[in-house]
C-alpha cells in the first residue's frame, strides 16, 4: 500500500528488457455481440483485455487488478478502434490504464473509437484512470 504523501515508484515489468513477449490475457478482433459479465481477471503480466476493431463489446460487473508498483504495462480493458461498448459495475485497480481509448494501426488499420459509455466504475491505477491516445 502506498504511503500518504510518497509517490508511487513504478518500476518495469519482470523479465524486461530480455523479455520480448507480453501476452495480453484477452485480446478479440473484429468481434460483435462480445460479453464479459462477473469475471475477475488478477496479476496479468501485460494488457489484460484488449480489442480491436470491435462492435457492442458490454462489460459488466468484472473485477480486474494488477500490482500498481509492477503493473506497469497491465491496463484493464484496452478499446482500439472498437464501437458502441458498455463498460459498467467494473472494479479495475492496475499499474497502467484502467480504461484506454486508442485508434493504432497495430492489428491493421487505424480505426475511430465511437459510441463508448463507461458507467458506475471504480478506477485506480498509478498512471491513469481513463486515457484517450
Amino acid at each position: 500500500m502506498q504511503e500518504l504523501g510518497r509517490p508511487l515508484l513504478r518500476t518495469f515489468p519482470k523479465g524486461h528488457p530480455k523479455r520480448t513477449i507480453f501476452p495480453r490475457l484477452v485480446w478479440l478482433g473484429k468481434s460483435k455481440d462480445v460479453t464479459f459479465t462477473g469475471l475477475k481477471w488478477l496479476h496479468s503480466p501485460s494488457w489484460t483485455i484488449n480489442l480491436y476493431d470491435c462492435q457492442r463489446a458490454r462489460f459488466d460487473g468484472l473485477y480486474i487488478h494488477t500490482s500498481l508498483k509492477e503493473g506497469v504495462w497491465a491496463d484493464g480493458i484496452d478499446l482500439d478502434g472498437c464501437k458502441d461498448v458498455s463498460i459498467a459495475n467494473c472494479t479495475i485497480e492496475t499499474g497502467d490504464d484502467c480504461i484506454i481509448f486508442i485508434s493504432s494501426d497495430v492489428w491493421g488499420p487505424a480505426r475511430r473509437c465511437e459510441n463508448i459509455t463507461v458507467t458506475h466504475c471504480q478506477l485506480s491505477s498509478a498512471s491513469a484512470g481513463v486515457q484517450v491516445q
